[in-house]
């Protein structure tokens, strides 16, 4: 392993936009509300968000499609013995069926997943609604998820309006060389995401890349999630502290493997920038640009 494919994290990322995703729960009978209409009985299904999740379906560009699912078996009874007998089927369009081993994101600020290799994910019904402004004490017809799934769908989502707008405390920023590109990322614009396959489960965190966020880099803790369980219950949360680099990745395409190394972004601030404690948008993209131009042996020796 090199020596740079280690982040060394402040605060051991508790403090990090980081939330420990959770397997979705069964989906349960939903309520029923009966209705008389010209002396004729019609049952409506109604639906609690708690019990829903949604899916989030992104292409190269991050155009974002939003399906609301719920757990739909493939057997009349179910098989103890085979717990992955289910799909996670659309509410409004019943023949849309997704995979149950997809990535869950707990965390409903991010709307996609910088890896063309999970261009599906998982949401939390309720989560992402409250984020959004809607009621979620209130259940919802199918009707009322069609007409909320189509305004999402048609919406345009552009994150660097308010991306550009912030500041990015320098001890939280990293500077890691991609290759022979370089690139500037924000522990804190971070997500992680409980990763699911035939073999198991665990925690990754991708770290959005402040200039291109369907660009990242995809970590890890070097642990199953039976692992970081066990740890967390003996109250030990050193693993947080350093996250491996595994890859870099994109909505655009897959990407090579490549060395990483990581550079000392002091070295390329000024004295007011340092003394002030943090950068905006457009010196990240500055201090980026100048870099490209910069004659490679110095940022060698910046590294060290």
């Amino acid at each position: 392993m090199n020596k740079i494919q280690i982040i060394s994290l402040i605060g051991a990322l508790g403090v990090a936009k980081l939330l420990f995703s959770k397997e979705p729960e069964d989906f349960k009978a939903t309520a029923v509300v009966s209705c008389f209409s010209e002396n004729f009985l019609e049952e409506i299904p109604m639906y609690t968000l708690s019990m829903l999740d949604i899916v989030s379906e992104s292409d190269t560009l991050g155009n974002t499609q939003y399906y609301f699912v719920n757990r739909k078996y493939n057997s009349i009874e179910v098989d103890p013995l085979n717990v992955n007998d289910w799909n996670y089927q659309s509410i409004t369009d019943s023949k849309k069926k997704f995979s149950n081993l997809l990535p869950i994101i707990q965390e409903s600020g991010y709307y996609w997943l910088p890896d063309i290799n999970y261009n599906l994910s998982v949401i939390n019904a309720k989560n992402f609604l409250m984020a959004n402004g809607y009621d979620t004490t209130k259940k919802y017809s199918k009707k009322e998820l069609e007409t909320i799934e189509k305004k999402f769908n048609d919406f345009s989502y552009n994150p660097y309006l308010w991306l550009k707008e912030m500041t990015f405390p320098i001890n939280l920023l990293r500077m890691i060389g991609v290759g022979d590109a370089i690139f500037i990322y924000d522990i804190d614009f971070a997500v992680q995401v409980q990763e699911n396959n035939l073999n198991g489960a665990r925690n990754v965190v991708y770290f959005y890349n402040l200039l291109d966020l369907k660009r990242a880099l995809k970590c890890h803790y070097g642990l199953s999630l039976e692992e970081e369980q066990k740890l967390r219950e003996l109250n030990d949360y050193s693993y947080l502290d350093f996250l491996y680099i595994e890859k870099e990745t994109s909505l655009y395409k897959e990407c090579e493997k490549v060395v990483f190394t990581n550079y000392e972004l002091v070295d390329f601030l000024t004295e007011e920038q340092i003394n002030r404690g943090y950068l905006y948008y457009n010196e990240i993209s500055d201090i980026v640009q100048r870099c490209k131009s910069n004659d490679p042996q110095r940022l060698l020796i910046a590294s060290r």
